[in-house]
């Protein structure tokens, strides 16, 4: 949990999900069933205080391994000395996290509120499958399924829960994207879940929470995206909601190709606005920067297309895009040389 918490905060370098244009689609249907993972279920956890996020009211699957492990984790904050200091690893190198005095006792509390909204929304289960794979299982081995390694297994036992037939895994880990795991288990993020079944609240302000909690790779509009602007016009940072919107826009987190539209509804909000020309200029450079980074040059045309329509009535505004984007495509050019 502090390894997510630190990810999605302003000090983490983001969480990439997978784009929905990557995603199947799925059939609603009374007959299916959700399962989370440890993934999806902090963040139905953070986004569903206060609403009911459950499909048509039935409780979300979770692993039984992962409600015991969340007991043993609350028990580790209860009753452990606190460590001021812990370490998350990454791929080349191991981050410090410093903990504030304090910090056990919130963790504990955090714990418990989750296992209470686990117990609200949510139906605890275990694949008996499992108990065939360790009957199988040679005695040298290390067991697929332990107490011991209760986050671990409940990876698995997730992945047994989801290969049944009218249920779908709800997950915002990579692996399961990037991995050849079972055909059968059709997998979709927070994103597309809430996207598809709770749309007007989605709409109305997880979109934004989602923006906010770090997440890379959302499907985003251009009106989002200049709302996100809109709600800090001066301060341009990595920490702010058009910075973090951004990251969404860039083909490294998003290829879909609808994402030039996006950027055209963007940079037309943006020239519509009655801040200084030179400023506007500044944030359209730097937001074309990091969206048309690795985007193919036919989707530029495209692009510039969309631009000469979008700004018709806006000429000094077009010819001031139209310059930015040779600027920029100028700038990606001689940077990949």
């Amino acid at each position: 949990m502090s390894a997510w918490s630190f990810i999605t905060s302003d000090h983490g370098d983001g969480f990439p999900i997978a784009p929905i244009v990557s995603l199947p689609k799925f059939e609603q249907s009374e007959e299916l069933e959700f399962i989370l993972d440890f993934s999806s279920l902090l963040i139905m956890f953070q986004l569903g205080k206060g609403q009911t996020l459950t499909y048509l009211n039935k409780p979300f699957i979770v692993s039984q391994y992962i409600i015991d492990y969340l007991r043993s984790e609350l028990e580790k904050a209860q009753f452990e000395k606190a460590s001021q200091l812990a370490f998350l690893p990454q791929v080349d190198h191991v981050i410090p996290i410093y903990h504030a005095e304090g910090w056990q006792n919130r963790r504990a509390e955090e714990v418990q509120q989750l296992l209470d909204w686990i117990k609200t929304n949510c139906r605890p289960d275990y694949a008996p499958e499992r108990l065939e794979w360790e009957r199988n299982q040679k005695a040298e081995e290390q067991p697929l399924f332990s107490d011991k390694e209760k986050l671990k297994s409940s990876f698995l036992d997730t992945m047994l829960l989801a290969n049944r037939p009218n249920r779908v895994l709800i997950s915002d880990d990579m692996i399961w994207y990037k991995s050849s795991f079972d055909q059968h288990i059709v997998s979709i993020t927070s994103e597309y879940f809430l996207r598809t079944t709770k749309n007007e609240i989605f709409q109305s302000s997880l979109w934004l929470k989602l923006v906010r909690l770090n997440f890379r790779g959302l499907t985003l509009t251009g009106d989002q995206v200049y709302q996100c602007f809109s709600n800090n016009k001066l301060l341009i940072s990595n920490t702010n909601d058009f910075r973090k919107s951004q990251f969404s826009v860039e083909a490294r987190y998003n290829p879909n190709t609808r994402n030039i539209i996006t950027i055209s509804i963007f940079l037309k909000n943006l020239y519509a606005d009655n801040l200084k020309f030179d400023y506007k200029r500044q944030i359209s450079r730097d937001f074309l920067l990091g969206t048309l980074k690795g985007v193919p040059l036919n989707y530029i045309e495209q692009l510039k297309s969309l631009i000469k329509t979008g700004f018709k009535f806006l000429p000094l505004e077009k010819e001031a895009v139209c310059e930015d984007i040779e600027l920029v495509l100028s700038i990606i050019h001689n940077s990949n040389k």
